[in-house]
């Protein structure tokens, strides 16, 4: 491919690109979505099911299921979703501007993990009690969200929690977001959607 192709490509993709390559020593698959400006990256585990893929900016989201056997024959499952919002966009902005919302008149906590903002909630769907993280944080080339949500299942390690925590941090320690053209690494292999 030529140089000129490299640089249209990177330029001009506002694609959902599925890089093969570890970016923290827990996570086995790096995505990168692409924006105006630059481009983000965060890292999810191989054994996390996708539930959706949007990659199209101005808010593009991806979220996956985190696998616990307490959960099984339930509709109550683990969720973690990363959204990421393109700057420059009215919409982006006022949906960034919701992350830590309070859903119930339960109070909501704040606090900071590194540069990232977090609200700290539960929730109640169909009976059962969901611990909920949102944390938020900006970036030059787009802003980004990352929420963890679980059920409190009587039925957990007593451990369960401190895992989710951990989990949480770790996901956001993986995200990055760069300024400017995405140069491909030698030997990288790159998947678009079909």
């Amino acid at each position: 491919m030529s140089h000129a192709n490299k640089t249209s490509i990177t330029k001009y993709a506002l694609a959902f690109i599925l890089l093969l390559f570890p970016l923290l020593t827990f996570a086995d698959t790096g995505f990168r979505f692409f924006t105006d400006r630059g481009f983000v990256e965060f890292a999810a585990q191989d054994h996390w099911p996708v539930i959706k893929m949007q990659s199209k900016f101005p808010i593009a989201k991806a979220a996956f299921q985190i696998p616990n056997l307490k959960e099984q024959d339930t509709e109550n499952i683990t969720v973690i979703v990363y959204t990421f919002y393109e700057r420059g966009s009215k919409e982006a902005a006022d949906s960034f501007k919701k992350i830590g919302t309070e859903f119930t008149a339960q109070q909501l906590t704040e606090e900071i993990f590194q540069e990232w903002k977090i609200y700290r909630q539960k929730d109640v769907q169909a009976g059962i009690t969901y611990t909920v993280l949102d944390a938020k944080r900006n970036f030059d080339a787009a802003d980004a969200g990352v929420r963890l949500a679980w059920p409190r299942f009587n039925s957990n390690s007593s451990d369960y929690d401190q895992t989710m925590e951990k989990t949480f941090h770790e996901a956001l320690q993986s995200v990055k977001v760069h300024t400017g053209p995405y140069v491909p690494a030698v030997n990288e292999t790159i998947r678009r959607p079909k």
